[in-house]
């Protein structure tokens, strides 16, 4: 096992109940009514991913940067879930509209790393670094 596999897998099992927080927030922000973001943030608590997905998937921003919030959000609650071929694909159709943020790009190349594309994960890593 290489070490950026462990040193991932480290972080995730740290940072998992931050991330949770971080998403709930993020719904909160993006759903357009108060019922629909206690609703995708209750189902968040229950780890009911499908249910947020389904609420995600009814969400059409008008704008690339409103869609890219919003596949990246996609991408974040798919890797909860254990979703990696999806959630990458989210991140990847996200970052091809709007940059990505840290963490959704960290999170992009955890999923990454699990999927065995390390070089890719590490390049994204890699080009983050050089922009900051």
């Amino acid at each position: 096992m290489s070490p950026l596999r462990i040193a991932f897998g480290m972080l995730i099992a740290t940072t998992g109940f931050a991330q949770s927080d971080e998403i709930a927030h993020r719904l909160r922000m993006a759903l357009p009514s108060a019922g629909s973001a206690e609703l995708a943030c209750t189902a968040l608590a229950h780890h009911d991913f499908a249910k947020i997905e389904q609420i995600l998937a009814d969400l059409k921003p008008p704008t690339p940067a409103g869609r890219s919030a919003i596949l990246a959000l996609e991408g974040a609650v798919e890797f909860l879930d254990g979703k990696l071929n999806s959630a990458a694909r989210d991140f990847q159709k996200a970052s091809e509209l709007s940059p990505l943020n840290d963490a959704d790009t960290f999170t992009f190349a955890m999923a990454l790393v699990n999927l065995d594309d390390e070089a890719h994960a590490r390049q994204l890593l890699t080009d983050r670094k050089s922009v900051v």
